[in-house]
C-alpha cells in the first residue's frame, strides 16, 4: 500500500481539543491554539527531505542513511521502532544500544539533524511493502526546529503533531511513546530552558489520543540545581554514555510495560495533570497546588486499573476526603511529610471519577497535593464543572464545623465536613460550584475573643489562603459568582453587640469591595443560624440598613432560621445544615429565578 499524506481532515480529526488545556491550574501560557492554521503551513509541518549541508553530515550522507532503513523496513520487521533525530540516534554511539536496547529486538531510525519536517518526509516514504509493524515506537523530535528552522514552540509542536498523525497512519496498531523534548542548555534560566518547557507544555496535551503516551524524562538529566553536567550531556544537548544509561533507567520500564500489553504508569505535579479544581488554591514553584479552605476539590476522570496521590500539609492537623464516582470512600489525616493514598487499585482497565476534596476548616491548616498517578491506563478530560457559581462568605458555620460530631467524644478536626454544608447543598440543588471562603472564629469587624487584628472577613474574602502575613492574594476575575451569600456577624456580637454606626459602614466598605469584583453578580446578605434573639434582632437590622443606604438592585436581605445545634455544640448539626439550605433554597429561587 503507498502512503498518503495527512489531509487536513485527517489533522483535524487527531487533534481535536489537544491545543486546548483541560486544567486550570497551570500558571503558563494557555495551549489554546489555531492548530489548523498551523498545520500544513509551519516549515516543520510540511514534510521535507533533508536540503542543508552540515560539516558533520551532507546531503549525500543523509540519503544513504535514509537508503539503509529503507532497506531494512522491506526487509525486517520489529518490536519496537526508535524515530527522530541525532538524540535518537546516539543510542547507537555508546554502546547502550547493544547493552540494553537490541535484546527488545528494537531499529533505530534517528538521524541526526532531521528537524520535523525531515522526519515528516521519511516516515511517508517508507516503502508500500514494508515489513515494519512495531508494537511500540518511540519519538523524539522538535529540538532540531528551534536552531534549523528558528521556530517558535507553538510552531514546533504542530511538526510534532504532524510527525505523531503520520505514525498512526503508517502503524496503525503501535503504541506510541511520545518523548519530552530534552532540557538543553547548561543552566535552567537559559532560553532554550523556558522554549522547551513551553513546547512540552504542549506536546503533553497529546497525551489523550488513543495509544499516545507521553513521558516527561528531563529530570533524569538535571542535577538537583536544575543544572545539567558535562557527565551527563558534554555539550548540553546529547547524552553522553552516562546520560544514555540514566535515560534507559527511567524509559526502559515504559517501554517493557508497552509490550506487555500495559501501559506506563503515569505520574503527573498537579499543575501539569488534566485537573478541574473547584475552591481557591495557589501553585507552588513545584506544580503542586496548595489550599486552606474547606472544599477545596480536585477531579479527575481516568480510565485505568490504578489510582493514587502524593499529599501533605504545610502545617496543622488537617484532613483530605477521597471520592471515588462521587462516592466517600475514604478520609485521610495528612502530615508533614508527603504519603501516597491509593484511591483504586482493581483486577482490570475501567473509568472512574475521582474527587480529592479539603475537609478541614481554614484554621486547621494548610495543605498540599503533589502529584496524581494512573498505572496501566490513562487521563481522560477532566470533569467539567457547572456554569453557575455560588461563593459564601462566612465563618465556622459557612465551614461546617463540627458537623459530623459524636456525642461524648473528645473534639476533632475530622468533624468539620464541607461537603455536608448549608452551602454545598444549595450548591448541589441549583446545580451550581461552590466557593467556600469562610474562617471560623472570624467576623466582619473583630473575631471571636474581640480581636480586631486578625485576617477578619474583608481581609480574608481577597486571599487565596488566608494567614497572618496575606501573600497569597486571590484574583477574582479566576471566579465570578453568580450568586453571592454574606452570613458573617456571629464572632462580631460574642463580646456583645457592636455599635450600629461601624458594624454597616464596615459591611458597605465590604460590599463595594465585593461588587467592585463581581459587578453583576447577585448579593445576599444573611444573619447566620446560631444568635441570640437579641443578637439576631441587632444584626438583622443592620443588614437592612446596609441595603438600604447602598441602594443596589442586586442587594437582597434572606432570613436565617435559628438552630441551636446539639451534643453539646453550639454549631448546627448535619441535620440542621440540611434544614438551612431548605430554607435558603426558597428564598434563593425567586431572586435567582433559578
Amino acid at each position: 500500500m503507498k502512503y498518503l499524506a495527512l489531509t487536513a481532515l485527517t489533522l483535524t480529526m487527531l487533534i481535536t481539543g489537544c491545543g486546548q488545556t483541560q486544567k486550570n491550574v497551570s500558571e503558563e501560557k494557555n495551549t489554546s491554539l489555531d492548530l489548523n492554521g498551523l498545520i500544513g503551513k509551519t516549515q516543520g509541518s510540511i514534510p521535507a527531505p533533508r536540503d542543508k549541508e552540515f560539516e558533520w553530515m551532507s546531503i549525500k550522507r543523509w540519503y544513504e542513511l535514509f537508503e539503509e532503513d529503507q532497506q531494512f523496513a522491506k526487509t525486517q520487521d520489529v518490536d519496537v521502532l526508535f524515530v527522530g533525530d541525532s538524540i535518537t540516534e546516539g543510542w547507537m554511539w555508546h554502546g547502550v544500544w547493544q547493552e540494553q536496547i537490541a535484546q527488545l529486538n528494537a531499529a533505530n531510525f534517528g538521524i541526526g539533524g532531521d528537524h520535523t519536517a525531515n522526519i515528516l518526509w521519511r516516515l511517508q516514504q517508507l516503502p508500500a511493502d514494508n515489513k515494519l509493524s512495531p508494537k511500540v515506537v518511540v519519538l523524539l523530535a522538535g529540538v532540531n526546529n528551534f536552531g534549523h528552522l528558528q521556530e517558535t514552540p507553538e510552531q514546533i509542536f504542530a511538526g510534532v503533531i504532524s510527525v505523531v498523525a503520520q505514525l498512526k497512519v503508517n502503524f496503525p496498531k503501535a503504541k506510541i511513546l511520545l518523548n519530552a523534548v530534552l532540557p538543553f542548555g547548561e543552566n535552567p534560566q537559559d532560553w532554550s530552558r523556558g522554549q522547551v518547557k513551553q513546547l512540552n507544555h504542549y506536546i503533553k496535551s497529546l497525551n489523550k489520543l488513543d495509544n499516545v503516551y507521553y513521558r516527561d524524562y528531563g529530570d533524569a538529566f538535571l542535577q538537583p540545581d536544575g543544572k545539567i553536567s558535562k557527565d551527563i550531556m558534554a555539550d548540553f544537548l546529547h547524552p553522553t554514555r552516562q546520560g544514555y544509561l540514566a535515560w534507559a533507567d527511567v524509559m526502559l520500564p515504559d517501554i517493557k510495560s508497552l509490550l506487555a500489553g500495559n501501559t506506563p504508569k503515569q505520574t503527573f505535579a498537579v499543575a501539569d495533570s488534566p485537573v478541574s479544581i473547584m475552591g481557591r488554591f495557589v501553585t507552588t514553584d513545584t506544580k503542586s497546588v496548595r489550599f486552606g479552605y474547606p472544599g477545596v476539590s480536585l477531579n479527575y476522570q481516568v480510565e485505568a486499573q490504578a489510582f493514587s496521590f502524593s499529599a501533605s500539609h504545610a502545617w496543622g492537623d488537617s484532613y483530605l476526603d477521597v471520592l471515588l464516582d462521587d462516592k466517600l470512600v475514604k478520609t485521610v489525616k495528612l502530615t508533614p511529610n508527603m504519603q501516597t493514598i491509593e484511591v483504586f487499585n482493581g483486577d482490570k482497565t475501567t473509568p472512574h471519577k475521582v474527587s480529592i476534596v479539603n475537609r478541614s476548616e481554614t484554621w486547621h491548616g494548610v495543605n498540599q497535593v503533589h502529584t496524581v498517578t494512573v498505572e496501566n491506563g490513562k487521563f481522560l478530560a477532566p470533569p467539567q464543572l457547572p456554569k453557575r457559581k455560588i461563593m459564601v462568605l462566612g465563618d465556622s458555620v459557612t465551614c461546617a464545623e463540627a458537623i459530623d460530631r459524636k456525642a461524648n467524644a473528645q473534639r476533632n478536626n475530622s468533624w468539620t465536613n464541607p461537603l455536608e454544608s448549608y452551602g454545598f447543598l444549595v450548591a448541589k440543588a441549583f446545580n451550581a460550584q461552590v466557593h467556600l471562603v469562610c474562617y471560623g472564629g472570624r467576623g466582619l469587624v473583630r473575631s471571636w475573643n474581640g480581636n480586631t487584628d486578625d485576617n477578619n472577613l474583608i481581609d480574608f474574602y481577597q486571599l487565596a489562603i488566608s494567614d497572618a502575613s496575606k501573600e497569597f492574594v486571590w484574583q477574582q476575575n479566576q471566579y465570578q459568582p453568580d450568586l453571592i451569600i454574606s452570613a458573617i456577624g456571629t464572632n462580631d456580637f460574642s463580646k456583645g453587640i457592636v455599635p450600629e454606626r461601624e458594624y454597616v459602614d464596615a459591611y458597605i466598605k465590604l460590599i463595594k469591595r465585593v461588587r467592585q469584583d463581581h459587578a453583576n453578580a447577585q448579593i445576599v446578605l444573611t444573619e447566620g443560624s446560631i444568635l441570640s434573639w437579641a443578637q439576631k434582632d441587632a444584626l438583622t437590622q443592620y443588614l437592612n440598613t446596609t441595603i438600604t443606604e447602598l441602594n443596589d438592585d442586586k442587594l437582597h436581605y434572606m432570613l436565617s432560621s435559628h438552630y441551636p445545634g446539639g451534643d453539646g455544640d453550639a454549631h448546627p448539626t448535619k441535620a440542621q445544615h440540611a434544614s438551612m439550605a431548605v430554607d435558603y433554597i426558597k428564598q434563593l429561587q425567586p431572586i435567582m429565578n433559578w
